[in-house]
C-alpha cells in the first residue's frame, strides 16, 4: 500500500493479520481462518479503499465496512456468489460472516453464518499483534475523521 503525505497514518503494514480461532454450539475453539484487513489509498476517492484477505484470497469486493455504537469497525460479507469457486479453492472457506473489531483494534469477535457445508452458526474470535492493531486504529480512526461520520457505511468497493 502506499500513501502520500496527506493519505493518513504511515502506510505500514500494508494489512493486520487477524489469526482467528472458531467455535459453534458450545464446542472447543479450533483454528480459524486468517482474516486480513487494511487499507489502499486511491487517489481517486477521497477516503482510503478497504482491503480484506480471507485464507490469503482478496475478498475486498464483498465486503462492507460499517461502524458501531461504540465507532467500532464492523466487517461484514458475503461470498455465497462465488460459492463454487470458493469452495474449490479452500477446504473450509467462510462464506457469509459478520465481525467487530475491538477499540483498540487488537481482537475480532463475530459469527459465521455460512460454510461451504450449509449454513451454520459458529462463533469467530481472533486477534492480531500490537503493531498491526495500533496501525488499524489509527488508519480507521483517520478514515473516519475524513468521511465525518458516526454510524453507518462507510465505504464500500
Amino acid at each position: 500500500m502506499t500513501t502520500g503525505a496527506s493519505a493518513g497514518p504511515a502506510s505500514p503494514p500494508p494489512v493486520t493479520i487477524y489469526r482467528t480461532e472458531i467455535s459453534a454450539a458450545g464446542a472447543p475453539w479450533r483454528l480459524g481462518i486468517d482474516l486480513a484487513l487494511g487499507f489502499a489509498w486511491d487517489s481517486s476517492r477521497s477516503i482510503p479503499q478497504p482491503v480484506v484477505h480471507l485464507a490469503g484470497q482478496d475478498v475486498s469486493a464483498f465486503v462492507a465496512l460499517t461502524v458501531d455504537e461504540q465507532r467500532c469497525l464492523v466487517i461484514s460479507f458475503d461470498l455465497t456468489g462465488l460459492e463454487s469457486i470458493a469452495c474449490a479453492s479452500t477446504p473450509t472457506p467462510y462464506l457469509r460472516a459478520r465481525a467487530t473489531i475491538s477499540a483498540d483494534g487488537a481482537s475480532l469477535r463475530g459469527t459465521v453464518t455460512r460454510v461451504c457445508a450449509g449454513d451454520v452458526a459458529c462463533a469467530w474470535r481472533g486477534t492480531c499483534d500490537a503493531i498491526g492493531a495500533a496501525w488499524l486504529v489509527g488508519m480507521w480512526s483517520w478514515t473516519m475523521e475524513r468521511t465525518g461520520l458516526n454510524r453507518g457505511m462507510v465505504v464500500r468497493r
